[in-house]
């Protein structure tokens, strides 16, 4: 396939526009990357056909303003048991448990909910690993930490700081092939699906203007 032709598909799909040139900016490699994916390796899950209107920019890093719920969200049945599974394992840390244990238990049951969700979904499974979690860090980066990320060229998640599974969910999202706007509304909602009753209690909440997650505990 050459040059001419990859252009003619990409302006089709309305993900990117060209100039005489055939020269085109992209906010985020790793964006662009995903669409290319989504366009020769697989087609978007009937049951989350609605991200499509999530493909667009937001501005500060393509991210939404808000948590895109979706009461009426679809999922895989294997998807929603996984994680009712890894819930009912209860990965909390135990008492007289050392961290180093309780992260490598932890770790074992992500890996697994990781697993089981992206075959579910029609995904490859993408390896996870983690890196310099430690009490008190945070997943999304901090302290001379870097933020937890997806890597598409070498299909691995790599978990930073804190085994965070919203955070897990998001970059698992992007492991699918979804953008920002649709690795949001899948964690989000995926995790809504499990944790229902403590989002309603307000256990978890959304800060303002934003799509972040977070626990009041």
């Amino acid at each position: 396939m050459g040059l001419k032709e990859l252009k003619n598909i990409l302006s089709d799909t309305d993900m990117v526009e060209f100039d005489e040139e055939f020269q085109f900016e992209m906010a985020d490699l790793v964006e662009f990357v995903h669409k290319i994916n989504s366009i020769f390796e697989r087609e978007v899950p009937a049951h989350l056909q609605p991200v499509r209107q999530f493909r667009r920019s937001s501005g500060r890093h393509g991210y939404p303003g808000d948590p895109l719920i979706d009461p009426e969200a679809k999922f895989k049945r294997a998807s929603i048991a996984a994680l009712k599974k890894y819930r009912q394992a209860k990965p909390f840390k135990k008492a007289g448990e050392s961290f180093m244990d309780w992260t490598q238990r932890r770790f074992l049951l992500l890996k697994e909910l990781v697993t089981t969700i992206a075959k579910a979904e029609g995904g490859r499974v993408p390896e996870l690993r983690m890196e310099n979690v430690m009490p008190g860090a945070s997943s999304a980066g901090g302290g001379g930490l870097r933020s937890s990320y997806y890597s598409p060229a070498g299909h691995f998640i790599t978990m930073i700081g804190k085994l965070s599974l919203t955070t897990l969910l998001h970059e698992l999202g992007h492991a699918l092939g979804y953008d920002e706007y649709g690795a949001v509304y899948f964690s989000v909602n995926l995790h809504r699906k499990v944790y229902k009753d403590l989002w309603d209690s307000g256990k978890f909440y959304v800060e303002p203007d934003s799509h972040v997650i977070r626990w009041r505990g």
